[in-house]
């Protein structure tokens, strides 16, 4: 039997301090890594957060370098919202005594890059993106993230270098959605730049392997309709620059024909179609004048004169802090519209969602009823 590379204590230690988060940030955490949890034949912990992350230890094999790499992207995420400190500095030790040193605040590759492994696996690109995912998530980067997880990419071999032993090229390309696309507009160098740049330091596994470039494209689609529709918009129909403005938050996916950020705000679309009220998923405002304002609501509802303003919080894509969310609203809260945010986990399932819109009726109920 192959003996682990990573030391129960080590396991352990990180389950401590994982055990901190919220149950939906421990989820989000292994999810993103591509580790799925058992809940069968696992021992009750003291804590169900303790359960939780023991459930998703054993689904691992830490003897298999592909389930280590999936590991340590946990644990890369689980270093990057600890301050530098005794906790973080307790964590670093005990991954670099199982020979897994941290450079530049980053999780080396270690003793995974000395067992004989073949190389760089570029028909493989999923490990990569789920890692640079996670890496950019952690860094509130919401543009990126939601390139990669819209994307169907391709790692190909473009270069070949002699020097030193020789260095395969390769390119990574990255097709997206329309949608997406057109929203990244003139940001699109930047991005390819962004994830470029991010690639870098986890190819230091691969010495005779580099990553030369990103390339984002459109990805090409067939629809039996698409003359009638070219006829349409040539002619002025349904054009919209809802959920267009903000490039930098893209809006990636849709429902009914109208774009949204997350899940849950498109349950929570649904569960406002269903209660009757008049409402704008992610419109724009504009305000002109000296200081010029535009901002994307994710949500504007309308009920007998009252205007209330709905932002989703929580997920991925929303990394404000709440002074930041608060100057993004004021203009309208001037205006005398009534603000209400919500947590993302409480409209996460259909269920949900229409209970949280029942909510909301009732507060433009009661504003009604006080005026």
């Amino acid at each position: 039997m192959t003996d682990p590379y990573i030391n129960k204590r080590t396991l352990l230690a990180f389950r401590e301090y994982m055990r901190t988060w919220s149950y939906r940030e421990i989820v989000d955490e292994f999810e993103l890594a591509g580790i799925t949890k058992r809940n069968e034949n696992v021992p009750e912990e003291q804590s169900k957060r303790r359960t939780l992350i023991e459930q998703y230890y054993a689904c691992l094999d830490v003897s298999s370098k592909s389930d280590m790499q999936r590991l340590l992207a946990v644990f890369q995420g689980a270093l990057s919202r600890l301050a530098d400190g005794n906790e973080r500095s307790r964590l670093i030790r005990f991954l670099e005594a199982d020979g897994f040193p941290t450079e530049d605040g980053r999780i080396s590759s270690g003793r995974l890059s000395n067992t004989g492994d073949t190389g760089f696996r570029p028909k493989d690109p999923e490990p990569l993106l789920t890692t640079l995912a996670r890496l950019f998530a952690a860094s509130g980067a919401a543009r990126e993230v939601a390139v990669l997880a819209q994307a169907h990419a391709a790692i190909e071999q473009t270069d070949y270098d002699n020097w030193n032993g020789g260095t395969d090229i390769y390119t990574l390309y990255l097709k997206v959605p329309m949608a997406v696309y057109n929203q990244l507009g003139e940001q699109r160098e930047a991005v390819e730049e962004a994830i470029h740049k991010e690639i870098q330091p986890l190819m230091r596994a691969y010495p005779n392997d580099r990553i030369g470039g990103v390339q984002i494209s459109v990805e090409l689609s067939t629809d039996s309709n698409w003359r009638e529709k070219a006829q349409a918009w040539a002619s002025g129909k349904n054009i919209t620059n809802q959920g267009r403005v903000r490039s930098n938050n893209i809006a990636s996916r849709s429902c009914d024909g109208l774009l949204f950020r997350s899940q849950p705000e498109i349950f929570l679309y649904q569960a406002l179609k269903s209660a009757g009220v008049s409402f704008a998923p992610l419109p724009v405002f504009v305000r002109g004048g000296a200081e010029y304002r535009r901002i994307e609501p994710d949500f504007v509802l309308l009920k007998e004169g009252v205007v209330m303003i709905v932002e989703v919080d929580g997920d991925t894509v929303h990394q404000e802090t709440p002074a930041e969310a608060h100057d993004r609203t004021t203009m309208l809260l001037h205006e005398g519209a009534l603000v209400e945010r919500i947590k993302a986990s409480d409209c996460d399932t259909q269920d949900k969602a229409k209970a949280c819109a029942q909510r909301l009726m009732q507060v433009l109920k009661k504003r009604k009823d006080s005026k």
